[in-house]
């Protein structure tokens, strides 16, 4: 016999606020990435954009 139930999930399920969180927490990171590419490699456009 096990200790465990087996009826009862592993982790919680996700609900909508904490997929909103990881959706824009992914974007951020995107977003940060492709400044830091344009920082180092001096790509003028990438500078160029509004949102840098």
């Amino acid at each position: 016999m096990t200790d465990t139930p087996t009826d009862t999930p592993a982790t919680p399920p996700a609900d909508g606020r904490s997929t909103l969180y990881l959706a824009l927490l992914i974007l951020y990171v995107i977003v940060l990435a492709v400044g830091t590419v344009g920082e180092l490699f001096h790509i003028q456009w990438i500078l160029d954009l509004p949102i840098y």
